[in-house]
């Protein structure tokens, strides 16, 4: 089916307060939607990232006790799953919907992301300063809202590439935020917008997915 957006009632599964209530309320209500948005997105991202982009629905398997305060289907390379691979995604939680770059601690490409960074720094710095409302992370856990791109030098991205290879934990990401109300999310809007943020991140994929990847700005 085509995806219809999120509702009100959807980001608000996210303020279930029981472990069992709410994963029963996310694989009911936003499992079947986030399924579809992945089909949909695959389909539409393949001219940009190639045939192999394959979207994968979060399964939350190893939680037990804590509810998941967010969830997502992500898109990267692999049939078999994400995790280990530079991946995007679109997720969401209470606050609202997200877009996403990120290159997780178990994945092997993170000296690859790390050594593209620090070859393009120049280019890839200047080119995000362009990028409204995305941060740089290190760790998706962490509560900080991150790096701001705006304000992104060429020292500070080289910086942020030595320490995702220092810290076996750390990653790489680069988020875009986006409030529940905000026109830009709502209903089918989500697509176009998210179509536009993956388009503005895929050099930062290809950086971590391609060795001697050389970012030239458009």
């Amino acid at each position: 089916m085509p995806f219809d957006g999120f509702t009100d009632s959807d980001y608000d599964v996210f303020e279930i307060p029981l472990f069992a209530d709410r994963m029963a309320a996310i694989r009911s209500r936003i499992r079947p939607k986030l399924l579809d948005l992945g089909e949909e997105m695959a389909d539409r991202m393949r001219p940009v990232f190639g045939p192999d982009f394959y979207p994968h629905v979060a399964s939350h398997m190893r939680r037990r006790v804590n509810p998941p305060p967010d969830t997502w289907v992500a898109f990267g390379p692999s049939k078999k799953g994400y995790k280990a691979y530079p991946h995007l995604s679109i997720g969401i939680g209470h606050g609202g919907p997200y877009v996403e770059f990120i290159v997780m601690e178990e994945s092997e490409q993170k000296s690859v992301i790390a050594e593209g960074l620090k070859r393009n720094a120049s280019a890839l710095s200047d080119y995000l300063h362009g990028l409204d409302g995305i941060s740089l992370r290190l760790d998706h856990h962490a509560p900080s809202p991150g790096l701001p791109a705006s304000v992104v030098t060429p020292e500070e991205l080289g910086r942020i590439a030595g320490e995702v290879v220092r810290l076996k934990r750390n990653e790489f990401m680069i988020a875009r935020p986006f409030d529940r109300d905000d026109p830009l999310v709502a209903g089918r809007e989500l697509l176009p917008t998210a179509a536009r943020l993956f388009e503005a991140l895929h050099p930062f994929y290809r950086c971590a997915l391609e060795p001697d990847y050389t970012f030239e700005r458009p």
